[in-house]
């Protein structure tokens, strides 16, 4: 087990960076500790940091700004659990659901227990009733982190028999940004790069997220039937998919030769670029030839909306996504299919 629940504490995290009296010196995170004491908190993101910043690879801003973003994800993970039973309760499920398990990110996968728990305050899991955990969660949480904690939670509750059932409250359909083929073709003609343009093209056609592209092998693709199964996370890291389950998505007619030009490039090469700011990029561009901003992950949207559209089923585009049928309901229900778009549809 990665951390022994009755020493989690909530902490505050501050950076502590080089100075130019003290340039060998280390970025380090120091965790301030409710009783005025300090301590050094140990973090395999910051050692990686250290390690490129050492090498000349980042800058110093670069290597700054990387420290932050390693604190920013940490601090909801600073979490207390106040229910005495529910801390032995987790410390079961993880014995008997995860140490056995080949897991890469240990501390990921166990914050994100601690988080879920703790999302229920003082209430017990296996005797509170459903309204009381349900509504323990919906004063903390919304959207898709309110989405993770009751995924989490049922799990758990699963597990022990509990005959408790959460649900996500029900949200207004959400609006999405979403360029049509012609308008994207413009934009590629405003990309600065070949490596960006093939990039886009490869999301555009495909609706995969970035992580998911640059992890792609060259025997991924078979026609237009795209197998995905892996994602590469910012540290380089392979690893699986979000929801941790393969896919199979039918690429857009006429792209499958951006992805076979883009899976021939080798992973160590793309790698080299996975930090890159693509929606800055993509904006840029999308202003230029539509006068509108569009950011890089509106391009799986737009291959969401490219299928809806056509009058391909939500339950199909959900698959294609990797999403839930609520998930792309909440985010397309609102792109239905005209006559048009049906009579083409039945030439695909």
């Amino acid at each position: 087990m990665p951390r022994i629940l009755q020493t989690l504490e909530r902490c505050s995290i501050y950076l502590k960076s080089p100075t130019a009296k003290n340039e060998s010196a280390k970025f380090s995170l120091i965790e301030r500790l409710p009783d005025g004491k300090t301590r050094v908190y140990r973090s395999e993101a910051i050692d990686s940091i250290n390690q490129l910043f050492r090498s000349g690879k980042l800058t110093f801003i670069e290597a700054q700004l990387a420290c932050k973003d390693v604190i920013h994800q940490l601090s909801p993970k600073r979490a207390v659990l106040f229910n005495e039973a529910n801390k032995r309760l987790l410390n079961q499920y993880w014995e008997e659901e995860y140490a056995d398990r080949e897991i890469v990110d240990v501390d990921s996968a166990w914050n994100r227990l601690v988080r879920a728990v703790d999302a229920v305050g003082s209430y017990s899991l296996l005797s509170a009733s459903r309204r009381e955990l349900q509504n323990a969660v919906n004063k903390n949480y919304a959207g898709n982190k309110q989405r993770e904690i009751i995924s989490t939670l049922n799990q758990i509750l699963r597990h022990f028999r509990v005959n408790v059932k959460l649900k996500r409250a029900r949200e207004e359909f959400h609006q999405v940004r979403s360029v049509t083929e012609e308008e994207f073709q413009k934009i590629l003609t405003h990309l600065e790069s070949d490596f960006l343009k093939l990039l886009c093209a490869a999301a555009f056609g495909s609706g995969c997220r970035a992580g998911e592209l640059f992890a792609l092998e060259p025997q991924s693709l078979s026609g237009r039937e795209l197998a995905i199964y892996k994602q590469a996370d910012y540290d380089k890291v392979i690893r699986q998919t979000k929801n941790r389950k393969p896919r199979v998505a039918l690429m857009i007619k006429g792209y499958e030769g951006y992805m076979k030009q883009w899976i021939a490039i080798s992973i160590e090469e793309r790698l080299k670029h996975r930090k890159m700011s693509f929606s800055k990029k993509v904006r840029h561009a999308s202003k230029k030839a539509l006068g509108r901003a569009i950011t890089f992950h509106d391009l799986r949207h737009s291959y969401s909306v490219y299928w809806l559209s056509k009058g391909l089923p939500i339950y199909d585009v959900a698959t294609f996504l990797g999403d839930t049928v609520a998930v792309v309901e909440k985010y397309y229900a609102g792109f239905i299919a005209t006559p048009e778009s049906l009579s083409r549809a039945a030439k695909l």
